[in-house]
């Protein structure tokens, strides 16, 4: 290591200890306030968010700029969070993380492995059916939808990379202004 970068560290490491344990007494003296704490709490409720595993499947559709779409299928951590405000208006949030996932090009057979995604939902007035979300419905029906979603694969016959995104864009009153698939390098 770096001589140079080496005292760099231990300094600031030196200084941030310093400001810690200087601070440490004062924090001490701070008493909760009952009013915050409750406050706090109630929006803790108000802003929960259900996390859980599951399977999911879908196709990148980036026929277009990879040569041909893959399917997915896998567990991913799904996380959703729907609010309602003072004034009525419903709010659906979700995003997910893949957590074992693989794919299958739809032309060739050749199997990938996902090594990296993410995804988000953001939708005002979603539509529901039995109580889970209907993405087609909100898709049509809903006044705002905003999704970003991307995929890493990667091919388990020869290394190459894929990097797949999927953008869906909903303005108010305009519709839909976009729904996309593109690719990025290695």
């Amino acid at each position: 290591m770096n001589l140079n970068v080496y005292l760099r560290s231990v300094l600031f490491f030196a200084t941030a200890l310093f400001f810690l344990s200087s601070c440490s007494d004062q924090l001490d003296e701070v008493q909760p306030n009952e009013s915050l704490n409750a406050a706090l709490e109630q929006n803790a409720s108000d802003n929960s968010m259900t996390t859980t595993s599951v399977t999911f499947t879908a196709t990148a559709m980036i026929a277009s700029c990879h040569g041909e779409n893959i399917r997915f299928t896998g567990i991913i951590e799904n996380r959703v969070k729907r609010s309602v405000s003072a004034s009525g208006q419903d709010h659906y949030f979700r995003q997910f993380t893949v957590r074992g996932m693989v794919g299958t090009g739809l032309t060739t057979g050749i199997i990938y492995d996902v090594v990296g995604g993410a995804e988000m939902f953001s939708i005002k007035n979603p539509v529901f059916v039995n109580g889970s979300l209907s993405l087609p419905a909100s898709i049509t029906e809903s006044d705002i939808l905003i999704h970003r979603g991307t995929l890493v694969f990667v091919s388990k016959t020869d290394g190459s990379r894929v990097v797949a995104r999927h953008i869906i864009t909903k303005n108010p009153g305009k519709g839909v202004m976009e729904n996309t698939w593109d690719c990025g390098g290695n």
